[in-house]
């Protein structure tokens, strides 16, 4: 489940010089980084019928010089380079200076910047981002904020190597601008950065490539949290036996909806049908108007009333899971359900939307052994008393305290998503599209999750791949229906190429 370690700039930069110690050549790896980078550009104008001129965008360091390997690649292959050196050569790197000279030796053209008007952009073409590395940890001002600010208003593709310029790779802070990538090629480990404040809004698609840093090196990196392993999480898809039925396919309580808000219950019922789960039971207050929300026939509807927790009870008591929340509304009823219900309740729970609003204003509800918790971010707020903070590690460190002390898998909902566990890392899932954001979207995701727990996956388990599950469907759907156009019905109607996708994995 665990995939690569993602590392502060700052650790990073001590696992290299740690490796630069003993056999390790720094030139070695820039070579490769350089290498890895070139062929993501060729791949990128090929697909995408671009011209054939690239642009390159280096600085006076080694991230400089990883561009200039670059370029000198392309060259070779065939492409024509145009480089922009933001500075004089004789005050850069000597790795700079010496891959600058190859690539110059290979006739190619180099431009010392001065001025931003030295910087004549193609009015379309791709553009390599080798200005500033993950060193760079300042405010950027004068000439470098022009010129960021400058491609920003380009219509190129724009690959950063290794870091977006101008984002400080530890803390994932824009002071004030940054290089808004395509996309983001990333060197050994991804940064800490790249996930946290504003890193994801100028990260692009992430590629992270080998380029030759040994293993024992990595292993001794302190890692802030870890990415996803999408290749080991498709391994621990629930099996369908050929004898189950619809109890042992996994059976599902739901207690959701409210007058007004019956699209919440039918959405988190039917993702939980589409995502394996045999049956699912829904109780939804006597008030909502069944006919309004056009709930499937497969659904099985119930109703519950105040003071009558027998039914619900019993039924919760016999399911494989059970999940409470999306559209139930607030007020002192659902206070007196969720503590009645709570309590009867000992196989696994996801809790959403309003189910987390009475939990931040009754905290001391004892939550079932095997719970789950949905937020985003305001509501992660609310349950941990504190209102503006910023979405940085401080903020995730806070969020796994809280997971220790009530013993619950925390999915942070979000771009990205984190999931957090007791006694593990977080994990950031990096499948996801900005046309996600949409009304409903977490109420398909806690379909999804508690589906998979009531077919056997532990909680843990369940919430990661159930968040991978729901990226791909908003990546599957965003594809089909475009950026502006998604609506969270979407996701679920993806939710069988997202499954087979998983299966041609494992």
């Amino acid at each position: 489940m665990k995939g690569r370690k993602v590392l502060s700039s700052d650790e990073m930069k001590r696992v290299e010089a740690l490796a630069f110690l003993q056999h390790v050549k720094e030139e070695d790896l820039m070579k490769e980084a350089g290498k890895k980078s070139a062929l993501h550009a060729i791949h990128c104008l090929l697909s995408s019928h671009l011209p054939r001129e690239v642009i390159l965008l280096a600085g006076m360091g080694n991230n400089g010089a990883d561009g200039f390997v670059a370029a000198a690649h392309l060259i070779k292959q065939g492409f024509s380079v145009k480089a922009f050196l933001v500075g004089k050569m004789a005050e850069a790197s000597p790795l700079c200076q010496k891959e600058a000279l190859r690539f110059l030796k290979m006739n190619g053209a180099i431009l010392e910047i001065e001025t931003i008007e030295d910087l004549v952009l193609p009015e379309q073409g791709l553009l390599l981002d080798a200005l500033l590395g993950t060193g760079f940890q300042k405010e950027v001002t004068g000439l470098i904020k022009e010129i960021i600010e400058k491609v920003n208003h380009a219509r190129l593709f724009v690959i950063s190597l290794d870091i977006p310029s101008g984002l400080d790779g530890n803390t994932g802070a824009v002071r004030p601008v940054a290089i808004r990538a395509t996309e983001t090629v990333t060197f050994s480990l991804s940064k800490v950065g790249f996930f946290v404040n504003e890193g994801w809004n100028h990260l692009g698609k992430l590629f992270v490539e080998d380029i030759g840093l040994p293993e024992e090196y990595i292993e001794r990196g302190s890692a802030s949290f870890f990415l996803l392993d999408e290749q080991a999480l498709a391994q621990d898809l629930p099996p369908i036996e050929r004898s189950s039925n619809k109890y042992e396919r996994g059976s599902v309580v739901g207690v959701a909806g409210s007058l007004g808000m019956e699209g919440a219950a039918k959405l988190s019922a039917v993702a939980a049908l589409r995502s394996g789960a045999g049956i699912v039971k829904l109780f939804l207050p006597q008030n909502v108007q069944v006919e309004s929300a056009s709930f499937p026939d497969e659904l099985v509807k119930r109703f519950w009333k105040e003071n009558d927790w027998k039914e619900l009870r019993e039924e919760c008591s016999k399911s494989a899971a059970v999940y409470l929340g999306p559209g139930l509304g607030r007020g002192r009823q659902i206070d007196h359900l969720m503590q009645e219900v709570l309590s009867s309740i000992s196989v696994p729970s996801v809790l959403d939307a309003d189910a987390l609003f009475v939990l931040s204003h009754h905290p001391h509800i004892a939550l079932p052994k095997k719970t789950i918790i949905t937020p985003h971010h305001q509501e992660m707020e609310r349950l941990l008393g504190v209102k503006g903070v910023k979405r940085d590690l401080a903020f995730l460190s806070t969020c796994q305290r809280y997971c220790e002390e009530k013993n619950v898998t925390l999915v942070l909902k979000g771009a990205p998503t984190f999931i957090l566990h007791k006694g593990e890392k977080p994990i950031v899932a990096l499948r996801s599209d900005p046309a996600m954001a949409t009304a409903g979207s977490g109420d398909v995701l806690t379909g999804i999750i508690v589906a998979l727990c009531a077919q056997k996956l532990s909680p843990y388990k369940a919430a990661l791949l159930g968040v991978h599950l729901h990226g791909m469907c908003g990546e599957l759907a965003a594809k089909e229906k475009g950026p502006y156009s998604v609506i969270a019905s979407d996701l679920i109607d993806q939710l069988p190429q997202s499954f087979r996708i998983c299966e041609a994995i494992k």
